[in-house]
């Protein structure tokens, strides 16, 4: 004998229900697999699975709008960070310009000081090779040399690490265009007036210009 059946309350009969995500669609009722009856039970059962049903189906939209806006807010504070670093960068340079021009230090001076030139600055006064450090995109390349000397003042580092023993960095990649070998130039003699503190960013390039003439 067939059992009694009764209006599928979950899809009022119609064995179709409404989906909202992604967008709204009609799919088959699970309640009733989309025939429209189910058998006869008490409806408050299927009255607290619907119920449930779209309860969930609530708190999941809610969560994908929440989700969508916390996306959103992440590209902006990431875009705003990135504009950040971009205008930082962009001050460092003019103030790097500043100090140059206020010393005296012009893109030809900078340019005219080599690697031998600074090497032979460090050995005058006393410093050391330590090591060769490689370039990230080709450990099989040198980009730095880390000098020490036993009386340099401040904070060293290393690979952007910290280290007990002060270093000043020697800028040596191959093919290096012309801002950034202007820039290493800059920064080793900035490093080394530091390191010492009885001398001059100027005057460290004035040793290194004289080096590079004696070699």
């Amino acid at each position: 004998m067939i059992g009694a059946t009764m209006v599928c309350p979950a899809c009022s009969g119609c064995g179709l229900v409404w989906r909202t995500e992604p967008q709204a669609h009609a799919v088959p009722c699970e309640a009733c697999g989309g025939k429209g009856r189910v058998p006869a039970v008490a409806r408050a059962d299927f009255e607290r699975e619907r119920d449930a049903r779209v309860a969930a189906e609530a708190e999941a939209a809610r969560l994908t709008t929440c989700l969508r806006r916390a996306n959103a807010t992440l590209e902006e504070t990431e875009r705003a960070l990135y504009l950040e670093a971009q205008a930082a960068e962009a001050a460092r340079d003019r103030l790097r310009a500043a100090s140059q021009a206020l010393a005296g230090i012009d893109a030809a001076t900078l340019d005219a000081v080599t690697p031998a030139a600074m090497r032979a600055v460090m050995e005058r006064r006393g410093w050391r090779l330590d090591c060769a450090l490689p370039w990230f995109a080709d450990q099989t390349q040198t980009a730095w040399e880390s000098w020490e000397h036993a009386t340099a003042q401040g904070a060293g580092s290393r690979g952007g690490g910290p280290r007990t023993v002060p270093d000043v960095q020697i800028a040596v990649l191959p093919g290096l265009v012309a801002k950034d070998h202007r820039r290493g130039v800059a920064e080793w003699a900035w490093a080394l007036a530091t390191r010492h503190g009885d001398v001059s960013p100027a005057e460290v390039l004035a040793e290194a210009l004289a080096a590079g003439v004696a070699t």
